[in-house]
């Protein structure tokens, strides 16, 4: 039990990699705010975590809208008391495939507003938080497209390395009030997205044949390095980004 008597918010949690996370974190003992803008996806979530003995509460959000996100982090800390841990999970990918010159402004805005902004909001409201608490924990989702580039994607590229600054401005600025900041970079993770992103069948077959593990990944590893990141065995680990991808960025 490496979170006991621990409260978590995790974003994105109504599927994938977020309930994932949720679920692992609440095994580990923490109570669990399931957020997400998909109210019963994230009600799905919550009868699975008290389903396994957990205790959470699901939260609609919409990580782009500031009242919302405060009113989040609020009713969490009010349920729960205090706040140790957020998992900035929510997000959404550039499925336009479209190069700069050929992005709309709401294409573009529409990605970095769930991507980073997000991440931004519910960290400006956490932080505070966790600071009364004595320090805490965030995590943010970035992607192995935040340590490189790919054709036709720009918004998505950008709002990935954008999180990963962040969690290095926030590393370093939050470091003294003992609130660490780590991301994970997934690659190839076998959730919903990526099935709705058109990775299926023998176009799966190529993805991981570009993969040096020749396959894709699991919520389940995410989550792991997720537990690792928000636990005590990582205590002197801050401002990092740790790809998780079976060795697709290795290379690049």
């Amino acid at each position: 039990m490496k979170l006991r008597g621990q409260v978590a918010i995790v974003t994105g949690a109504a599927s994938g990699q977020g309930r994932a996370v949720a679920l692992m974190f609440a095994r580990e003992g923490a109570s669990v705010a399931i957020v997400d803008i998909d109210h019963p996806g994230s009600r799905e979530t919550l009868r699975s975590l008290r389903e396994a003995g957990g205790a959470g509460v699901a939260i609609k959000c919409d990580v782009t809208r500031e009242t919302q996100v405060r009113r989040a982090v609020e009713r969490t800390v009010a349920r729960f008391g205090h706040l140790d841990i957020l998992y900035n999970n929510a997000g959404m990918f550039q499925r336009d495939n479209d190069r700069v010159d050929a992005l709309t402004l709401a294409q573009w805005r529409r990605i970095i507003d769930t991507n980073l902004t997000g991440t931004m909001l519910f960290s400006k409201y956490a932080v505070p938080e966790m600071v009364k608490a004595g320090g805490g924990k965030i995590v943010n989702v970035a992607s192995t497209l935040g340590l490189m580039a790919s054709e036709g994607f720009a918004a998505y590229v950008s709002s990935k390395h954008g999180e990963v600054g962040l969690t290095k401005q926030m590393a370093l600025e939050y470091g003294p009030s003992n609130v660490r900041v780590n991301a994970i970079c997934p690659g190839a993770i076998d959730t919903p997205m990526l099935t709705a992103s058109g990775v299926v069948g023998e176009v799966r077959k190529g993805l991981e044949a570009t993969i040096p593990l020749r396959r894709v990944g699991t919520p389940e590893e995410i989550a792991k390095v997720a537990l690792f990141l928000v636990s005590e065995e990582s205590s002197f680990v801050s401002g990092a980004h740790i790809p998780v991808d079976g060795g697709s960025s290795a290379g690049g």
